[in-house]
């Protein structure tokens, strides 16, 4: 008989994601070449109920059939593996501080609309630092790679 992972884990209380974790204990691939836990080993030959006449070709199953439990499935390398953590540990400084950005734009607004009204050079002065503000936003998003995400001034 097989399972599914969803299976395995309604049978036992288990998290799907437990499972798995234990699955890949008893299983590991190693570049291309299966690193095997002697208990999976024992089992696979010590079976009682194994016909060691048959070929269970009939029983295998298709890539198909597998219960798909993730939409989407990437493979790392180690190195990018560490780059995509740093960028989770960023994302939410990041967020923050775009939050703060966004802010003193509006602060700066304000202050714009408030003083046209006032004299020329009091607006003149105000876009300017509207305009130093861009720029320093898009060097740093520059910097940072994210430059995509912005328009230049």
């Amino acid at each position: 008989m097989k399972y599914t992972i969803s299976e395995i884990s309604r049978q036992y209380g288990d998290s799907m994601r437990q499972v798995q974790r234990k699955l890949k204990e008893l299983v590991n691939v190693d570049g291309k070449a299966y690193i095997i836990d002697s208990s999976v080993v024992d089992l696979m030959y010590n079976d009682a109920d194994r016909d060691t006449d048959r070929d269970n070709r009939d029983n295998d199953v298709a890539i198909e059939d597998i219960e798909v439990e993730y939409d989407v499935v990437e493979g790392f390398s180690a190195e990018e593996y560490q780059e995509f953590q740093k960028r989770l540990i960023e994302y939410p400084l990041l967020k923050d501080q775009i939050a703060a950005l966004e802010e003193q734009i509006q602060y700066h607004r304000k202050q714009v609309e408030y003083h046209m009204g006032s004299t020329e050079s009091t607006r003149i002065q105000m876009q300017t630092l509207l305009e130093g503000f861009r720029e320093r936003n898009y060097i740093e998003a520059k910097e940072k790679g994210y430059d995509d995400d912005f328009q230049k001034p």
